[in-house]
């Protein structure tokens, strides 16, 4: 699932189950840090007891994503408003709120891969191309820098984004040069989208 990006029907991938969590389960969750918080509820939606990944990869994967937030153990804080409580979604690398995810998925893409390689089965490279105006292509950027094979192309219409988000793709400090980022002059992101969309008629894989 995590390396396909949709199903075979072209659609989203979605829980076969949505678990439960008991009031006594919800107290014990109430005193985790953020961190170990997001690995129990993934844990919930994955199986650990099979060989692709254990509780303990898990927690490592989380560790690796959050550590990139401006507090790790917090990484969304919650803020008063008006006697409501609203969760604040931009204190990863690029200020967007997609950093929460594709933090998360590009370590979560490397271990599968890295897995595949030393088990000598399935997918060991993987190529992502994205369209966007600006939040998205930063934040997979910072998401996919420099993780081993893995290479990201990133469309985006000339003079279309804010100027921090263009700086955000263009000038990634990637240890490896695995990032791609193409400026589409005279176009749209719509343009840009379609320009993308017309690979996935090609490869038949659709990633973001």
């Amino acid at each position: 699932v995590v390396l396909r990006g949709l199903s075979p029907d072209r659609g989203l991938y979605v829980p076969s189950r949505i678990p439960t969590i008991s009031p006594s389960d919800l107290e014990e969750l109430r005193s985790l840090d953020y961190i170990n918080l997001a690995a129990e509820i993934l844990a919930l939606f994955i199986d650990t007891a099979s060989s692709e990944i254990t509780f303990p990869e898990i927690q490592a994967i989380c560790q690796k994503s959050f550590s990139t937030f401006a507090d790790p153990a917090v990484v969304a804080p919650t803020i008063d408003v008006n006697n409501h409580r609203v969760m604040e979604l931009f204190h990863g690398p690029t200020l967007a709120f997609k950093d929460v995810a594709l933090q998360t998925l590009g370590n979560v893409f490397e271990h599968f891969l890295k897995q595949n390689s030393e088990r000598n089965s399935g997918q060991t490279k993987m190529t992502v191309m994205a369209a966007t105006s600006g939040d998205t292509g930063s934040a997979a950027i910072a998401g996919l820098s420099g993780k081993a094979n893995i290479d990201c192309f990133v469309l985006y219409p000339t003079g279309r984004v804010s100027k921090i988000q263009e700086l955000q793709m263009t000038t990634s400090s990637a240890k490896t040069n695995n990032v791609h980022c193409i400026s589409v002059g005279s176009s749209t992101f719509d343009d840009c989208q379609d320009m993308v969309k017309a690979s996935f008629q090609v490869s038949g894989r659709l990633m973001f």
